[in-house]
């Protein structure tokens, strides 16, 4: 029971040494020291009893007493944090290896004391050549902060990578990070990437990760793009990190997504998405910023102060959260939208402009008090008005013969609204405003 026991914890120790993410060869190392303990324990009970069906016994229970004081140590928490079905599938596999024991138990029972001392030495001995093994696969880490600078390019690519402080680039520099498995450890501390006067960060073909406390700890790490810095985002995935851009900065996502973490542009800075997704976030401008979107979807999108939104060929959905994305308008931003479909608007105290080129709005528009924008172009809107109590002026064209007269009236009561000529060209363009007081349908006469 004690040879399992110092197994169990040394096996323990292994996979923190290993690595601090859930990574296949921290698991395989862990895994196979685990049942080279259960096999050493077998022959030491084994050899010590010579009756096989009382070794069998007494193997089996040397390894399970120590492995379901292991499991509830160590595993049970999984069951708060995790599904039951993560927790019950672990039990199994510590049965089956304390099974093992009791095998290996039966046969120590009739092997003699040299075999003994052999198997006792040829199972430490592969133990120490999967330890030894195991040191060849630690990830690289950083400790502590690593800061980049004065026109200095550092990289990091290939294997796991870990980051257990702040990463500062500065000063012109470049940090680019390639086919890497990024994990920012915030077990002790939060980790963050600052990306500041005129540095540069580049991810390419990457995955980002968090690992945190199994109760509390920030679940998010942050990378700050500030100061006329840039980074460029492709072909990666990104999970659990907030994006912050601001002071002239340049931000562009390609192709990559973004999991469980928010996209934030503010203080005349900029941001492009092209053919990516935020996933389960929201992506938010202010102040004089922009974001650019193209064939690429967010769940929410949150404009406002004098900040520009156009989106282009976007009418994919999200898949964490199904959905086109709904979209919240304040300030005096401007939406521009060029075949793209949003489940939803919503305007508070918004006095800024829309402007759509065949585009969808599929699900609702409200509009709240304080809101008096501009609607321009060819928008559809299939949903329902849910609220309305602002004011909202709506530009239309029209296109018939040239020189003609035009007459619009209320669909209701044949109020005339707007009365005029078509161009020579035979377009005719006229402003309707809808008010809290006076909802109208219009109807055009030629």
């Amino acid at each position: 029971m004690l040879v399992e026991t110092l197994f169990l914890f040394f096996t323990w120790w292994c996979y923190g040494l290993f690595s601090p993410i859930f990574d296949s060869p921290a698991v395989l190392v862990s895994v196979t020291i685990l049942f080279l303990g259960t096999c050493l324990t077998g022959v030491v009970v084994g050899f010590l009893l010579y009756d096989k069906r009382h070794a069998a016994a007494y193997g089996f229970i040397s390894a399970f007493i120590p492995s379901l004081f292991f499991f509830s140590l160590f595993v049970t928490p999984l069951f708060v944090v995790g599904p039951p079905l993560l927790w019950l599938s672990l039990l199994p596999f510590l049965v089956l290896f304390d099974a093992v024991a009791a095998a290996v138990g039966r046969w120590g029972s009739s092997i003699k004391a040299r075999t003994f001392f052999v198997a006792a030495v040829v199972i430490l001995l592969l133990t120490s050549l999967v330890f030894s093994g195991g040191l060849f696969a630690l990830p690289a880490k950083q400790s502590g902060n690593l800061i980049v600078g004065a026109d200095e390019t550092y990289n990091i690519s290939g294997g796991n990578y870990v980051q257990e402080g702040n990463i500062t680039v500065r000063d012109n520099a470049t940090l680019l990070i390639q086919n890497c498995v990024f994990t920012a450890n915030q077990q002790d501390r939060i980790c963050v990437i600052e990306v500041e006067d005129q540095g540069r960060l580049i991810i390419e073909s990457s995955e980002f990760y968090v690992l945190t406390r199994m109760y509390g700890g920030d679940r998010f790490s942050t990378i700050y793009v500030r100061d006329n810095a840039s980074a460029i985002v492709n072909n990666s995935e990104i999970v659990s990190h907030w994006l912050f851009s601001s002071q002239y900065s340049h931000v562009e996502n390609l192709n990559s997504t973004w999991d469980y973490g928010s996209v934030t542009a503010l203080d005349s800075s900029e941001i492009r998405m092209v053919d990516s997704s935020v996933e389960s976030g929201t992506v938010s401008l202010g102040q004089n910023s922009s974001v650019y979107f193209s064939n690429s979807v967010a769940p929410y999108l949150n404009c406002g102060g004098t900040a520009t939104l156009a989106m282009d060929n976007s009418n994919r959905e999200s898949s964490v959260i199904v959905t086109h994305g709904y979209m919240h308008c304040s300030g005096n931003c401007s939406i521009r939208l060029t075949n793209s479909t949003v489940d939803g608007v919503s305007a508070e105290n918004f006095q800024g402009v829309i402007v759509s080129n065949d585009s969808l709005i599929a699900e609702q528009v409200r509009v709240q008090a304080r809101s008096d924008f501009y609607l321009a172009g060819d928008l559809t809107i299939t949903g329902n008005v849910s609220e309305f109590n602002g004011d909202v002026t709506r530009r239309y064209t029209v296109s018939t013969a040239p020189s003609l007269q035009l007459n619009v009236t209320r669909q209701d009561t044949n109020e005339l609204i707007w009365k005029g000529h078509s161009d020579q060209n035979g377009l005719a363009a006229f402003d309707i405003t809808f008010t809290r007081a006076r909802s109208i349908l219009p109807r055009i006469a030629m």
